[in-house]
């Protein structure tokens, strides 16, 4: 389900959702674009640092926090709001990226960490030739692949954004959520911390009234990459999430960075209409005055 047309008539077709180690290693051609998303939420210099130390040969880096982030404010947004369109555009052109150019993204946590958040961002500004690695880093050095410490200077790329907001929820959709029988929403945080029963980083414990909880966990397999789409249709399945009358997807998490690997694991399962709340648990709980529930969604 990755796999689409051809950009070109007899050219390798591009990867819309996930590409593993073997079809990147023998599709790769100097068109493409790789991004290194690696990050870590606990020392937000890591992921430079894990770049600057070893990457995929002609890999850049994208930052989490300074390529992929808004400008946050206190009492309205969450910790990682939507960037500003302009300003994503922009990045999206110096990493070297035109209007067709394949992207391959990886992380060192199989997505979650931040490439998943970076596809659905491109995703929104209308770039559908873009892939995640499937295992990430892992799976890249699993198979005894080189790594490289030489960083690439792109020339600067023609992308031209075409704004495509349905990949994006916001806080007031969320709300009409709750009370939509046509949405769910899926918290992709542990269970403890959606029942409210373990700290988080948050100040108000507990989930969005009527969410339903799917730990990242539930969509792996045990080597990191995705499980496959017919195992992601049962779990989806088992959750609710593509009942009658449901016909779109919210998810969630603390910041908008793990939950974004859902929306990616849903569009590779096939399952339309699978949004990002971007702003997640720490957007709800900025206000003050929006609903908590600590018990399990029925």
């Amino acid at each position: 389900m990755g796999l689409g047309k051809g950009a070109e008539e007899g050219g390798p077709a591009p990867f819309h959702t996930l590409i593993s180690v073997a079809e990147f290693h023998e599709h790769r051609d100097a068109t493409w674009v790789v991004i290194d998303a690696r990050h870590d939420l606990h020392d937000p210099r890591a992921g430079h640092a894990g770049y600057e130390s070893g990457h995929i040969p002609g890999a850049i880096f994208a930052h989490l926090d300074r390529d992929l982030t808004g400008i946050r404010v206190p009492g309205e947004t969450g910790r990682r709001p939507l960037p500003e369109a302009g300003d994503l555009t922009e990045a999206i052109r110096r990493w070297g990226i035109g209007p067709r150019t394949q992207v391959v993204v990886y992380d060192n946590h199989g997505g979650s960490m931040a490439a998943a958040r970076l596809w659905v961002l491109l995703r929104w500004l209308g770039h559908e030739d873009a892939a995640v690695l499937d295992g990430g880093l892992g799976a890249w050095q699993a198979a005894g692949l080189p790594l490289s410490r030489a960083v690439p200077r792109p020339t600067h790329g023609a992308f031209e954004p075409r704004l495509q907001p349905h990949w994006i929820a916001d806080t007031d959709q969320v709300r009409s959520a709750l009370i939509d029988p046509h949405t769910v929403l899926i918290d992709a945080r542990p269970t403890e911390v959606y029942r409210g029963t373990q700290p988080s980083e948050d100040r108000v414990p507990g989930h969005i009234p009527g969410a339903r909880c799917l730990p990242l966990q539930a969509i792996q397999a045990p080597d990191g990459t995705l499980a496959s789409a017919q195992t992601l249709v049962l779990r989806y399945q088992s959750l609710g999430a593509l009942d009658e009358p449901v016909t779109t997807r919210i998810a969630y998490c603390g910041g908008g960075v793990w939950s974004a690997q859902h929306v990616l694991a849903m569009t590779h399962a096939g399952i339309m209409d699978a949004r990002l709340y971007i702003g997640s648990w720490s957007e709800w709980i900025a206000s003050g005055d929006r609903p908590a529930q600590t018990s399990l969604a029925s």
